[in-house]
């Protein structure tokens, strides 16, 4: 798995562009033809962004359904920010201070590029060539701080659950499992759009829904679920006495729109219910716990194990 958690950070590491994103599902596709496992991509435009999930096994017949979003989020450059990932109402001020700042930044730029080009009339041509130059930068730079720049290290969200979910596929097909399937979500870097996309397909309706997110945080394990996944969070806890159980029965944001879910992810508690996982989207997400990413993939596996059916003879 260490190997596999590099090549995402390494050949990978962005997945915030169509292309990059094709590129990856491509090359996911190609494993799952080599290991032969049944896998297609859904696809669902909203707001004109289209979404593209994968998903790897078969939905219709699977007990326990684990997701893991697989794109890369912008950069923030709010200082001290945190992700919430269980309070929708301050993840979304969060994620608006950041466009509102990201807007400011590029406004500034702009307005350093006018003052810079304003003397064309007075430079002479080596003054003229810099400016060209000069301008490019900063039509850039201002393009750049506009749209969010694509953050370079992503290790912890969402490189870490990635590779555990991809590892839970090759095992699951090792072992032919047939009452276990994966989906890898778009868009869940920065909103709930590729697990909304999941929410909506008939198939998992009555399914045990298992976000993973976040597993490498600094702070300790979480096992959040809504009352439909009640079951689920509690196995988790039965296998592994160190996860921290959640209560989100009366809570609405992504647990409401699965019947049973648990959401898996790491990070510090702030009251009673909020988790606040640091560093993320930042030049910070560039270190992980290894150990902790084993943890979880233990103890996911041996759930697995525990739900997992051989074919019949």
């Amino acid at each position: 798995m260490k190997d596999l958690f590099a090549m995402l950070c390494i050949r990978f590491a962005k997945r915030n562009t169509p292309v990059r994103k094709k590129n990856f599902l491509k090359w996911m596709m190609e494993n799952c033809k080599q290991m032969k496992v049944k896998h297609k991509v859904d696809e669902k435009t909203e707001k004109r962004m289209t979404s593209t999930n994968l998903i790897c096994g078969d939905l219709k017949h699977a007990d326990v359904v684990f997701v893991a979003g697989y794109d890369t989020p912008s950069k923030v450059y709010i200082p001290g920010y945190q992700y919430y990932p269980f309070d929708e109402k301050k993840d979304h001020k969060m994620e608006m201070l950041s466009l509102v700042i990201q807007l400011l930044m590029s406004f500034i730029v702009l307005i350093a590029l006018f003052f810079l080009i304003r003397g064309w009339s007075g430079y002479n041509i080596w003054l003229k060539i810099g400016c060209v130059i000069g301008s490019a930068v900063l039509l850039v730079a201002a393009y750049l701080f506009g749209k969010g720049a694509a953050n370079k290290y992503n290790f912890n969200k969402n490189n870490a659950a990635l590779s555990v979910a991809m590892t839970l596929l090759t095992q699951s097909v090792d072992k032919k499992y047939e009452n276990v399937a994966f989906v890898f979500t778009d868009f869940s870097s920065a909103s709930f759009m590729g697990y909304r996309q999941l929410s909506q397909m008939r198939e998992i309706s009555n399914k045990n829904i298992v976000i993973l997110d976040c597993i490498a945080s600094e702070g300790e394990l979480f096992a959040a679920y809504n009352n439909g996944g009640k079951e689920c969070a509690m196995s988790l806890k039965q296998i592994d006495g160190d996860i921290q159980t959640l209560d989100y029965t009366d809570a609405a944001g992504v647990f409401g729109l699965f019947r049973k879910l648990t959401y898996v992810t790491s990070g510090k508690k702030v009251d009673d219910r909020q988790v606040a996982i640091a560093h993320t989207r930042s030049r910070k997400d560039s270190k992980a716990d290894f150990d902790r990413i084993e943890k979880v993939y233990q103890f996911l596996l041996a759930y697995m194990d525990q739900l997992g059916t051989a074919p019949k003879k």
